[in-house]
């Protein structure tokens, strides 16, 4: 299945959607995810032995394949980093690595994330 009949299955011919609008919902899709794993873990119960810590503040990490400044993609991505800051405040740590390529380094660039304490990553890559 090629790109246009793909886009055909998901949307009618005659809906169009501006590129506002994509970045709008992007950047609602990215603070839902971020503020998800903090809601589902404050709804864990003692009863069944699960401690339910809450989470002050979600540390998040974009990773993009260009730069943040690109009118694309990764642009995009970085938007919806930005909302996320704009929508949390202080309740979010966020920050990107840009230019990321595919090769083993960028295996160990996502352990490194883990490792730094990352709850949550977002890549704009096929990792």
């Amino acid at each position: 299945m090629n790109n246009d009949q793909a886009n055909q299955s998901i949307l009618p011919p005659s809906a169009s959607i501006s590129r506002r609008r994509v970045l709008q919902l992007s950047g609602l899709g990215v603070a839902g995810a971020v503020v998800g794993p903090a809601v589902l873990a404050a709804c864990g119960s003692d009863e069944v032995g699960v401690s339910t810590g809450k989470l002050d503040k979600v540390k998040a990490h974009w990773v993009y394949i260009g730069p943040p400044d690109d009118n694309g993609w990764t642009q995009a991505h970085d938007d919806g980093r930005k909302t996320v800051e704009a929508a949390l405040g202080s309740r979010v740590e966020t920050a990107f690595t840009p230019n990321i390529g595919f090769d083993a380094s960028t295996n160990q660039l996502f352990q490194q994330l883990t490792d730094d304490g990352n709850d949550i990553i977002f890549a704009n890559t096929e990792y």
